[in-house]
């Protein structure tokens, strides 16, 4: 099979499969590393000088091994870093929303501890959108322990 790509959608190919194989394998280790993920980003990397974008790596430490350029992976690490920041908040809010729930009375059913949960949530939302993390406090007992 043959399929024809331009130069910017070859682009676009390329930085998808960048981000998806750091997405699973970023804090992959040994036997748990995709290498098939892998293999994918090596081959559609070393066609980047046909497809007019040789300037995203450099063969010259590894010949015959795609190594993305640093200016290459500074551009895929910023959406990296725009996605891990939204992410963060997120969790961080869904997270507590659901602590906050754990004591509270049983629900009638699911919809309803959902519906409570994204009203927690939402208000989490709200003070870290205003406050970021300066009004988060750990327990004085615990932050002590953790910082001996």
């Amino acid at each position: 099979m043959v399929i024809n790509f331009t130069k910017k959608q070859y682009k676009h190919l390329l930085d998808l499969v960048f981000l998806g194989e750091w997405t699973a394998n970023a804090i992959a280790t040994g036997i748990n590393v995709n290498k098939e993920y892998k293999a994918m980003l090596e081959y559609i990397s070393l066609r980047a000088e046909e497809f007019g974008h040789g300037e995203l790596f450099d063969n010259e430490f590894h010949p015959g091994e795609a190594s993305p350029t640093f200016e290459y992976e500074q551009e895929m690490f910023a959406i990296i870093d725009r996605y891990e920041n939204e992410v963060f908040w997120d969790e961080l809010a869904d997270r507590l929303a659901k602590r906050d729930l754990i004591n509270h009375d049983e629900y009638d059913n699911h919809e309803e501890y959902l519906r409570e949960m994204s009203d927690i949530s939402a208000k989490y939302y709200e003070e870290f959108d205003k406050n970021g993390i300066n009004n988060l406090i750990l327990k004085k007992g615990y932050y002590l322990k953790l910082i001996k």
